[in-house]
């Protein structure tokens, strides 16, 4: 159970495809028509041989298909999930935008950045608005690595099979003022004062969001 919702567990990515599909994994085959509202799939072979689970199969993050296989999951997943999409296909194709970002933030007393993509066809169309995806990397990662996602989701934007949305990508490093926890969250150390790095992310970075960019409230529609 999800929040008092029942949760649509799967194993293996191959089984939310459509069952008249016998090819590739690919998510312009997912049967959207029978997955639930929350999905989680579990994946990695439970027969996995040593060698397959030293490339990384079962694993966190999984081998490298598992870990391309979960984000696309993701983003198709969450473009569905979105009522009255811009799904219209583009003619020509028109690529996207990744800008950096700078901002002060008075939480933490500190200079912050980040990374927002806006979607093809954003400079075209002022009168649209559109839904926000925070795309928050992990340990050991920089807000850097998670930006290429903009070479998966701009084609798919493009040829109409995710709907358009902008993707922002904050810069979670905490380098030395991190006490303990994970760096989106807020930081109660003992031998360090407190950093509050979820209520900046809450209270000034997605406020700032919709203040130079054309989003959609959340009041304004609700996930299906």
């Amino acid at each position: 159970m999800a929040r008092g919702r029942e949760v649509d567990l799967r194993h293996r990515y191959s089984s939310i495809l459509a069952p008249d599909w016998d090819g590739p994994y690919d998510i312009h085959h997912i049967d959207w028509d029978h997955i639930g509202r929350d999905l989680m799939i579990i994946y990695g072979d439970p027969d996995a041989t040593q060698q397959e689970i030293d490339a990384g199969d079962g694993g966190h993050i999984g081998n490298g298909s598992q870990a391309l296989y979960r984000f696309f999951t993701m983003m198709a997943f969450i473009s569905q999930r979105w009522p009255d999409g811009d799904f219209e296909k583009l003619d020509p194709y028109d690529p996207a935008q990744v800008i950096e970002e700078h901002y002060h933030s008075d939480i933490l007393d500190m200079d912050r950045r980040y990374f927002v993509y806006l979607p093809p066809g954003y400079d075209e169309h002022p009168e649209k608005r559109y839904p926000v995806f925070y795309l928050l990397h992990g340990i050991g990662m920089s807000v850097e690595d998670l930006t290429a996602a903009a070479i998966f989701a701009e084609p798919w934007m493009n040829e109409g099979t995710l709907q358009k949305f902008i993707i922002v990508f904050p810069d979670g490093r905490c380098t030395d003022d991190c006490n303990s926890g994970t760096f989106f969250a807020n930081q109660m150390g003992r031998d360090k004062p407190p950093r509050r790095y979820e209520d900046e992310f809450f209270q000034e970075l997605v406020p700032l969001v919709d203040q130079r960019y054309r989003t959609r409230a959340p009041r304004e529609f609700r996930p299906r």
